[in-house]
């Protein structure tokens, strides 16, 4: 039976997507040819149903993924400021979107990881930080401690009690239902980071905000390998 219901929805959160798309591109050609208010106001009702529906794929998606195996990570060294660029290019237009200001604080460090498995962490925390924070700001940085690196997500959202904070990483929960998807994005983040063995914390206070980390192992580098890098007399 979790066989047939991962597959079941692995179908529907992918299959499904291609007739999805080819409506939502008729919708916008429509749109444009469209001169009477009330049938612009209807075709724009209907592109915020496609654009519902296909977030709604992609978290079966995601949920059709919690039982895979993730396979062993491909440790290598990177700079964590290209992946925040990659994060950042990901996520502005929904931040723009919403009138939130989502700021990156540039970080020189390099670290050792697997780079797209922690990517997805990271994305999805900074997804999950806009989707419920409706005014003021997302930030993404990071802070040194020891010999790891700490990588924020800090967001003045609608925040969480400590009775929430205790199931925040468990699946199907979500804080607030009204909002779209099936509450699978820190179920992810926490299944990738243990099988990375990167610690994730988060503190959160109610009405105020929440601030998610992730720790990662600094590489050993040297000064000359820092060079060649570029990153060398950067802080």
């Amino acid at each position: 039976m979790s066989a047939y219901r991962s597959r079941l929805m692995a179908v529907a959160g992918h299959d499904l997507r291609q007739p999805l798309q080819v409506v939502s591109m008729v919708l916008d050609r429509v749109q444009l040819q469209v001169t009477d208010p009330a049938l612009r106001g209807r075709v724009e009702l209907a592109q915020k149903s496609i654009d519902t529906l296909s977030e709604g794929l992609d978290s079966l998606a995601k949920a059709s993924r919690l039982d895979d195996d993730l396979g062993e990570p491909r440790r290598e060294r990177f700079p964590v400021r290209e992946m925040f660029q990659a994060v950042l290019e990901t996520w502005s237009p929904q931040a723009e979107e919403k009138g939130l200001d989502l700021r990156v604080v540039g970080c020189s460090m390099l670290v050792e990881s697997d780079r797209g498995m922690l990517t997805s962490i990271v994305s999805n925390l900074v997804g999950n930080a806009i989707k419920y924070t409706d005014k003021g700001a997302v930030l993404l940085g990071c802070r040194r401690r020891g010999n790891k690196l700490a990588i924020e997500v800090v967001d003045t959202g609608i925040g969480m009690t400590p009775a929430w904070l205790d199931h925040a990483f468990e699946p199907f929960r979500q804080l607030d239902r009204t909002k779209d998807g099936l509450g699978l994005g820190l179920t992810i983040v926490r299944r990738t980071a243990d099988l990375l063995g990167h610690a994730v914390r988060v503190d959160s206070v109610l009405g105020k905000g929440s601030r998610f980390a992730v720790e990662v192992p600094l590489a050993a580098v040297s000064p000359a390998s820092l060079e060649r890098e570029g990153v060398a007399g950067m802080v």
